[in-house]
């Protein structure tokens, strides 16, 4: 919120009613998804995670102060388990990772404010470790003892000097700039998400409080940006992490920002727009604008940064997706059921979607068997296979007591998931681990709404690496009403 307020990334009220409905959502998934020992799994039924539960806590104290409500209950009850956590002989830890975990659970109890959550104990324990832990869980602490009050000392100091310590800095043309981190543990865990940009953030969070006037500190931001990709640092997590460490550092007023005036041209519209050192930002936001231009009408030679995004809605409509892969290849094929095949044990029809478009043709009360082939060429985790549905579709979930024969699939999943989510419009499978293979999903749907509707493409993604993704060709269901 703080670094959107300061970019002007919207502001327009439907922008504002679709984040309300993110969060919103997001609550909801958290409350579905905590697990019998209280810890919050990725997934409704899956094993949680110490480290995962820390970041939501996290996620609740920054919704709450950003004027969201919070289940309190519910926070309460991730904070317990947390506290928790923070025991040398918890057992629930990722392997190879109790520190990372202890240290995570800790920072998220320090953030609850007037809450008495902050474990003295256990920080000065956690931070007598600084030979066991790496720079991220050493920011992690120190971020504690600041949240504790505990702002100088020796303590303090030493892990300053730590952190500091993890820095690698060489010269390039004549000027210090970011050349890496030392090493302070083998490989880690994919399981905790862990990235260079993530441990880059949290020891620039950490040593903008206790060391806010270093000079290297702007190095840090330095490092922060050039790691950064057109979409972002590489994975959601890694995002989050790197928003949070600028906007502890970035804040106005910024010094050196000239005042600017430009004026933006948009075909017979003129809109004058100022930036200052206290709003460095200018937005302009229209919809269906004409061809224009942004001139600069006062600022000097100073530089001016135009961010231009442009939204818009295909002509054709997603049965005509192409399919692509991007780390993942997707198909889907279907196999048609007649009624009448079901009593006499007729083979049913069966057609591969290999091309954008196809229509499936269908008769009310026919039963489909819909198959989803997703090839995955290496190990990768927290992944979602999602298996859209066309509107007249209704899944059949073979879990149910009450489910009928029919619900129940001619073949089984390549590999059972770590959860799988029969909806109205799509059916889910999600893996907390995936390894290199090919992997068959099959459901049934029945056919119940007379008309034509779109069959979205199935596809696989990297839950937190957008750029991993796969997807089959698009379809069209065309359902007729059964003669009477």
């Amino acid at each position: 919120m703080k670094f959107r307020e300061l970019l002007h990334l919207s502001e327009s009220a439907r922008d504002d009613q679709a984040l309300e409905r993110s969060v919103r959502e997001t609550m909801e998934w958290i409350q579905s998804s905590v697990d019998g020992s209280g810890l919050t799994a990725y997934w409704p039924g899956g094993r949680g995670y110490v480290s995962l539960t820390a970041w939501v806590v996290q996620f609740l104290v920054e919704a709450q102060e950003a004027g969201f409500p919070v289940d309190r209950a519910l926070r309460e009850a991730l904070e317990r388990s947390l506290e928790q956590a923070l025991r040398s002989d918890y057992s629930r830890f990722i392997d190879g990772e109790s520190y990372a975990e202890r240290t995570w659970a800790l920072s998220a109890l320090s953030s609850l404010s007037g809450a008495g959550r902050a474990n003295e104990a256990y920080a000065a324990e956690l931070a007598r470790r600084t030979d066991t832990l790496n720079q991220e869980s050493l920011s992690q602490v120190l971020v504690a003892l600041h949240r504790g009050g505990e702002t100088s000392g020796r303590t303090v100091d030493a892990l300053t000097n730590e952190i500091w310590g993890g820095l690698v800095v060489r010269l390039y043309q004549g000027r210090e700039v970011y050349g890496g981190l030392q090493s302070r543990a083998s490989a880690r865990n994919v399981l905790i998400l862990p990235s260079e940009t993530r441990t880059l953030s949290e020891m620039t969070r950490a040593l903008v409080r206790t060391d806010g006037d270093d000079p290297r500190i702007q190095l840090l931001v330095d490092a922060l940006v050039t790691l950064g990709r057109g979409d972002g640092w590489g994975s959601t997590n890694a995002n989050a992490s790197a928003l949070l460490a600028l906007t502890d550092v970035v804040k106005p007023p910024f010094e050196g920002v000239t005042p600017l005036r430009v004026r933006a041209e948009l075909g017979s519209e003129r809109v004058t727009m100022s930036t200052s050192p206290e709003a460095p930002v200018a937005f302009l936001s229209r919809a269906n604008p004409a061809a224009g231009r942004i001139v600069l009408e006062a600022g000097g030679a100073s530089p001016v940064v135009v961010r231009t995004e442009t939204t818009y809605v295909p002509e054709a409509d997603g049965s005509m997706t192409r399919p692509e892969s991007h780390g993942f290849v997707v198909s889907r094929a279907y196999a048609r059921l007649r009624p009448s095949d079901l009593s006499t044990g007729a083979p049913p029809e069966r057609r591969s979607l290999e091309e954008p478009g196809t229509a499936i043709e269908l008769s009310v009360a026919d039963i489909v068997e819909d198959h989803a082939q997703v090839v995955n060429p290496t190990l990768r985790h927290y992944v979602a296979v999602m298996v859209p549905l066309a509107a007249g579709m209704e899944p059949l979930n073979p879990r149910l007591a009450t489910s009928p024969p029919e619900s129940r699939p001619s073949k089984s999943l390549t590999l059972p998931p770590t959860y799988v989510a029969f909806l109205d419009d799509h059916v889910a499978f999600y893996y907390d681990e995936l390894p290199a293979g090919t992997y068959d999903f099959y459901f049934r749907t029945r056919a119940t709404t007379p008309g034509s509707f779109v069959q979205p493409s199935a596809f696989a993604e990297m839950m937190y690496d957008s750029t991993v993704t796969g997807q089959s060709a698009g379809a069209r269901v065309r359902i007729e009403r059964t003669e009477e």
